[in-house]
Order: C-alpha cells, then sequence, then structure tokens
C-alpha cells in the first residue's frame, strides 16, 4: 500500500462525500451532501491510501495542538474489512513517520459500532466518553473518544 499527502481537494472532496459514507459520519448540522466542502488549510493532512492504483480512501488529520491530531477516516466500500484495517494500521505507521502527530484521537458515535470495532482493530484504545455530543437526526448520542500514541 502506499500513501500521500494530497492536496487534491476534488479528490478529497469525492471521496468525503461517496454517497454511502456522508449519511454515516455527517450530522445534523452538516450541509447537505453536495453542499459540503471540505476544510482547506495547511495545517490540515488529507493523506490518500492506495492498493497499488486502486484508491482505499482518505484519512484527515486536523492539529489540537503541536503533536495531537484529530483523525477521520472515510475508506470507500467494497475493499473489505482486513484490507482496510491492514490500510489503517499502515496509515498510522506512516503517520508517525511523516507528519509532526505523535498522538491521534478519534471520536465515534455510540450508533456507530462497525467504526467503533475498527478503531480498536487499528489499535485505538478507549480514553473517555464525551456523552450527549454528535447529533444525528435530532437524536443525541455519546461519541466514544479513543486515542494512540507511537510506541516507545
Amino acid at each position: 500500500m502506499r500513501f500521500e499527502r494530497t492536496r487534491d481537494m476534488a479528490l478529497v472532496r469525492s471521496i468525503l462525500t461517496w454517497p454511502s459514507l456522508y449519511d454515516w459520519h455527517s450530522d445534523d448540522g452538516s450541509p447537505a451532501r453536495e453542499d459540503y466542502d471540505p476544510p482547506q488549510s495547511d495545517a490540515i493532512w488529507y493523506i490518500l491510501a492506495r492498493d497499488n492504483e486502486t484508491i482505499l480512501g482518505i484519512w484527515m488529520l486536523v492539529p489540537l495542538n503541536s503533536i495531537e491530531y484529530e483523525v477521520h477516516t472515510c475508506l470507500l466500500p467494497g475493499h473489505g474489512y482486513r484490507r482496510g484495517r491492514t490500510a489503517a494500521r499502515e496509515a498510522i505507521a506512516w503517520t508517525w513517520a511523516n507528519t509532526p502527530a505523535l498522538r491521534l484521537i478519534t471520536k465515534v458515535p455510540a450508533y456507530n459500532r462497525i467504526a467503533y470495532k475498527f478503531a480498536i482493530d487499528a489499535g485505538f484504545e478507549l480514553i473517555g466518553v464525551d456523552k450527549k455530543s454528535f447529533s444525528k437526526n435530532g437524536t443525541r448520542y455519546d461519541q466514544a473518544l479513543l486515542g494512540l500514541s507511537p510506541t516507545e
């Protein structure tokens, strides 16, 4: 697998707004899929994953401070759980080697059990629960807060 930082915002947008995925990661305050524009900043890392020439998906790393980044995962459907998990683990290793990140966190709404299992399988650990912090279809959900640091 190959990973690279991309600044191709049309490609980033096409992945983040993939029809079967956008509804899973958007909340009640998100724009309609056709109106969504990804955040743009030199501080944000969009990491594109490829297996040969097949695009698997993208990770968005948003800095919270100089070493901690919140990661948002968007893997395209049809590549299988194992392939996605392998990509996630390799993307994490790539992140430690190629970015300033020394800590990754992610939040997963309680209704998204597949994303929670995926994060755990990728190496994240539960570090807390952010109560009633995500609104979807008028319902407020807790979010699992997960974290990961490089092994020393």
